[in-house]
């Protein structure tokens, strides 16, 4: 009886010492990935045709039966990350900022007499 509570406890801290692990890849790899998203030598975006994505991100775009290995999961992390828009740039803000103005404006004051929408 005790022999299977230490094994049961062995088990357990394993399990949570991986979990661990896992949450700190992960957090590296966000970190790693909004750096990568400010750098102004790194493009926008790594542009494919939606056929070319649907091709090279077939593994983490499938919904699977089975759970999948905290492994996989970081890897189709990383593979999403790779194709994502680099949004936190300073012109893509710009940009953001002046669109939702638009909106707002819009809202606000409605269209202009004589203006098409």
């Amino acid at each position: 009886m005790i022999d299977g509570f230490l094994l049961l406890a062995s088990e357990a801290a394993e399990s949570f010492e991986k979990t661990v692990l896992f949450l700190i890849e992960l957090v590296t790899l966000l970190i790693d990935y909004m750096r990568t998203a400010n750098d102004r030598n790194t493009p926008v975006i790594d542009f494919k045709h939606p056929h070319e994505l649907r091709k090279l991100m077939q593994r983490c775009l499938q919904l699977h039966s089975e759970p999948q290995s905290l492994e996989q999961i970081l890897d189709d992390c990383k593979q999403t990350m790779k194709y994502c828009v680099k949004t936190g740039r300073k012109s893509h803000r710009i940009i953001t900022s002046i669109n939702a103005l638009s909106k707002v404006y819009k809202r606000l004051f409605g269209p202009r007499s004589g203006a098409k929408n």
